[in-house]
């Protein structure tokens, strides 16, 4: 396990223009260095403040589907949760879809509560609740500087029937 305030080393060969982190399994340029570091200790300052953390691209290096990356698994076992992991339906499907995405969630946000809901509440709730359902996913992109600035409406109730429609389906199938 990685300790999260552990800032990444980073070398680069003089014949090259980058170097290989190994913490964030990428490959950095001196100024994804530099902002990596800055984004880190501006995050561990916000929460030492009591703060909530500004969205940052380390967050999404540490996630493992920052730039570079090429995986949308979390980087580090340190911000592996599985109190985040819903235990079936149509938040668990939703999850699985926008992971495909490299959406996924993060140590400060709220969508393995919500996707725990959506499974606990069932499909039909779902059905009936696809605006509300569609809220939450626009209140989450707006704190990702990525999704937020890709994020529709009329996306996010594409997303969120197909997740119902893949719980169905798999509903049946038992």
């Amino acid at each position: 396990m990685t300790d999260c305030q552990e800032q990444c080393t980073v070398v680069i060969p003089a014949d090259r223009r980058m170097g290989w982190c190994e913490r964030h399994r990428c490959e950095k340029t001196a100024s994804w260095i530099k902002l990596c570091r800055r984004d880190q200790a501006a995050h561990f300052e916000a929460l030492s403040r009591g703060e909530e953390p500004k969205p940052s691209l380390w967050i999404h290096w540490e996630e493992g589907h920052g730039p570079g990356q090429a995986r949308p698994e979390p980087a580090t076992e340190a911000l592996r949760d599985n109190s985040c992991r819903p235990s079936g339906g149509a938040g668990m499907e939703l999850k699985l879809l926008l992971r495909k995405f490299w959406i996924v969630a993060h140590p400060n946000c709220k969508c393995g509560q919500r996707a725990r809901e959506m499974d606990a509440n069932g499909i039909e709730w779902c059905e009936g609740h696809v605006e509300e359902i569609t809220d939450w996913l626009e209140e989450e992109a707006r704190n990702r500087p990525v999704a937020g600035l890709m994020f529709t409406r009329a996306g996010a109730n594409v997303l969120i029937r197909r997740a119902i429609k893949n719980a169905k389906r798999k509903e049946k199938a038992k």
